[in-house]
């Protein structure tokens, strides 16, 4: 059974090249455009690794970081990270 990655992106060129390439390394590609789209699908099932592009606008994380809050990339990813998969934990 091969690694499940989820590519979560809203530039639909950079997806295609991303689920072009993990593809053609035998990984089992899902691919999301906005933050909510997702969450929706991580209820469903959780992949082994999630590819996920920092500079989506804030309001696609809004499910998984408060809106107004002023927080650097690297806590955003941490957040969204931990609700959106909460099995996994990123110390």
């Amino acid at each position: 059974m091969s690694a499940r990655i989820m590519v979560v992106e809203d530039e639909e060129a950079l997806t295609t090249l991303l689920r072009y390439n993990l593809d053609a390394e035998g990984y089992d590609v899902e691919t999301v455009g906005r933050g909510d789209d997702a969450d929706t699908r991580l209820k469903e099932r959780v992949p082994d690794l999630i590819v996920l592009d920092i500079a989506m606008p804030v309001h696609d994380l809004d499910p998984f970081v408060e809106p107004d809050s002023d927080l650097d990339d690297t806590t955003r990813v941490r957040r969204f990270v931990e609700q959106m998969a909460p099995r996994f934990r990123v110390d």
